[in-house]
C-alpha cells in the first residue's frame, strides 16, 4: 500500500500526547494500529484517530516518528508481514519490528456515550489561565486547570487566572496542566464527553483524547474573595509587550528563573529577565501614585495581558488585571528604597 508521508505523520503526531518515553504499561511507548485507527495510552491520557496505515500491530513510537520526520519522500510504500512492517521510499528501504498481539490496556478507559458542544471561546479561555498552573507541583490542585460550569481557572499559590463562561462541565473537574497544554494546541476540538474518571475531547475528523481527572479539592471560594477585592487603578504602558519580548530571552526553564520580575515605582516600570547565561532589565516611564512594588509573572501570560489589557488594580497584597471575562491576580511585595534607586 502507498501512503502520503505527511498525512501519516500528522496522524501519528496528533496521538503522541498519549505516549511515554519508556514502557510504563504494556505498549505505552508504541503506536498501536487496529481497526483502521492508531491508538496511544499511558494511564493518564488515551488517544485514538483514524489512520491511513490500516494494519494490526504495535510499533515503537519514537523510531517511527524519527524515520518519517527525517524522510523527504512524498509517499511511502508499506508491506506487512508477520513480526515486521516493511517500508520503501524513493532511495531507501527499511522495516519496523512489530508486536503483532495488541496488549495496550486502552479498553480500561471508560467510553463517553453523550457529547456536548464546547463554547467558541473555550480554547482561548483555557490558554489564558494555563500559565497560572504550576508544572510538577507537590500539591496536585496547583498543577491542574479547574473546570466548572461557570468558569475555568488555575492557581499556583502565587498567581491565579479565571475566565468566566458557561461550560458543559456541570461537575467541578481537575485536569493536569501538562495534558491541557497539549489539547489547546489542537484547535479543532469541538465536543466534550464525560465518564466517571475521564473527560473526553473529540474533533470532527475522528480524533478523540481522553484525560484522567484528578480527585482533589480546589480553593475556588478563596479565589473568589480575592477576585472581588478592589484596589487602586493604574494603566499598563503600551511599551510593555516590547519589554517582555526582550527580557524573556535570558529566562531558563528552572523554577528559579522562569518568571520575569516586574518593579513599579512612581516614575518607572522595570522588567527583568535573568538566568544562567545573564540578565537584562528594560524600563519605561509611567505615572503611579501608590507604594513602590514588585512581582514575578509568567512571561507568556504577561505578553498576552499587555496585548489585550491596559488597566489594572493594585493593593498592598496583589495586582489584579480584569478585562471582559478574564481576571488575573498575582501576589506582590513592597519594594525597598535600594530597589527603587537601582540602575543596572
Amino acid at each position: 500500500m502507498n501512503i502520503s508521508r505527511n498525512q501519516l505523520l500528522n496522524e501519528l503526531k496528533t496521538v503522541a500526547i498519549g505516549l511515554t518515553d519508556k514502557e510504563t504499561i504494556e505498549q505505552s511507548d508504541c503506536f498501536v494500529f487496529q481497526n483502521g485507527e492508531v491508538l496511544t495510552y499511558n494511564d493518564e491520557v488515551a488517544c485514538r484517530t483514524k489512520c491511513s496505515l490500516d494494519i494490526t500491530g504495535a510499533i515503537n513510537a519514537k523510531k517511527m516518528l524519527d524515520v518519517f520526520t527525517k524522510s523527504n519522500d512524498e509517499t511511502i510504500e508499506f508491506k506487512r508481514e508477520t513480526g515486521k512492517l516493511m517500508y520503501r521510499g524513493k532511495n531507501k528501504r527499511g522495516l519496523f519490528k512489530t508486536q503483532d498481539k495488541i496488549t495496550l490496556p486502552i479498553t480500561n478507559v471508560e467510553t463517553a456515550t453523550k457529547w456536548k458542544k464546547l463554547p467558541k471561546e473555550f480554547m482561548e479561555a483555557v490558554n489564558l489561565v494555563l500559565g497560572c498552573a504550576m508544572p510538577n507541583a507537590a500539591a496536585v490542585h496547583l498543577n491542574c486547570v479547574h473546570f466548572t460550569a461557570d468558569w475555568i481557572e488555575a492557581c499556583d499559590g502565587v498567581q491565579a487566572g479565571r475566565y468566566t463562561l458557561s461550560t458543559p462541565f456541570k461537575k467541578p473537574t481537575l485536569i493536569r496542566r501538562d495534558i491541557v497544554s497539549q489539547i489547546v494546541n489542537l484547535p479543532n476540538m469541538r465536543r466534550v464527553g464525560f465518564t466517571k474518571d475521564w473527560v473526553h475531547f473529540k474533533d470532527k475528523e475522528g480524533l478523540m483524547i481522553s484525560c484522567r481527572t484528578c480527585p482533589d479539592e480546589y480553593p475556588s471560594e478563596r479565589l473568589t474573595k480575592i477576585f472581588e477585592s478592589k484596589g487602586e487603578k493604574a494603566t499598563l504602558p503600551e511599551e510593555l509587550k516590547g519589554l517582555v519580548e526582550r527580557t524573556k530571552i535570558f529566562l531558563d526553564d528552572t523554577s528559579e528563573s522562569k518568571w520575569l520580575k516586574v518593579q513599579i515605582t512612581a516614575e518607572q516600570l522595570r522588567v527583568t529577565g535573568s538566568g544562567s547565561h545573564g540578565k537584562e532589565t528594560d524600563w519605561v516611564g509611567i505615572k503611579y501614585g501608590g507604594k513602590p512594588l514588585e512581582f514575578s509573572i509568567n512571561p507568556d501570560l504577561l505578553r498576552v495581558l499587555s496585548e489585550k489589557h491596559d488597566q489594572c488594580e493594585i493593593t498592598e497584597r496583589f495586582i489584579k488585571i480584569e478585562k471582559d471575562n478574564f481576571q488575573y491576580i498575582t501576589s506582590l511585595w513592597i519594594s525597598s528604597e535600594k530597589t527603587k534607586k537601582e540602575k543596572d
